[in-house]
């Protein structure tokens, strides 16, 4: 029985860490482009993630208030790039940006993804953003931050796209937890504790 029950425990925290560094779902459209992703770690929170096109003030609720954005200073901002081309843009989104909604033109800058966060308290014209360019594999991908209109329409180009982020409110247990809580259950509901005799000499 001990040893069962330890082989459980062990299995219990297999599907658990298994489920907490889990990679991203990929959002594939049947032409083979990305449109987004889902279960993106940043900083420890997971996010998903949408690839859309047109302009801050459509695209983030009228983008006239930082409540209009899930990351609101920089650093966050800075995070949701660098986890975009960690563990977004891999493999084939890697190496061909043309494959990311958005970007279907390939330029020098690769695909610029724009995750803005803040409005401009000088000039509300203006929003913060933090920008994610993702290059071909022969190139080195980055981050930086910058300043754009809010009418900034990446429909009239081709390599750019903004990143609209929403927080994951729950994740889903993987199936194999559920059969190991049936097992478990029935492990112990059909245990019964053996019965020692105990003789005085």
């Amino acid at each position: 029985m001990t040893t069962l029950f330890r082989e459980f425990f062990l299995l219990t925290l297999l599907l658990f860490c298994s489920a907490s560094i889990a990679a991203p779902v990929f959002q594939i459209d049947g032409n083979g482009i990305l449109t987004g992703a889902t279960g993106v770690d940043v900083g420890g929170t997971l996010f998903d993630v949408e690839f859309v096109d047109g302009d801050c003030v459509s695209l983030f609720d009228g983008c006239d208030s930082s409540d209009d954005f899930v990351f609101k200073e920089i650093g966050p901002a800075e995070e949701a790039s660098k986890s975009l081309l960690e563990e977004v843009f891999v493999g084939v989104f890697d190496d061909d940006q043309t494959l990311t909604r958005g970007c279907e033109t390939s330029s020098f800058f690769g695909c610029v993804i724009i995750t803005p966060y803040k409005i401009n308290p000088a000039d509300s014209n203006f929003v913060f953003v933090n920008i994610a360019n993702n290059r071909s594999n022969l190139s080195v991908d980055s981050f930086i931050g910058s300043s754009n209109l809010i009418t900034f329409d990446t429909a009239l180009f081709g390599d750019y796209t903004y990143a609209r982020w929403s927080q994951v409110t729950t994740v889903p247990l993987p199936p194999a937890f559920y059969l190991w809580l049936t097992g478990l259950i029935s492990l112990f509901a059909g245990y019964r504790p053996k019965k020692i005799n105990k003789s005085i000499a």
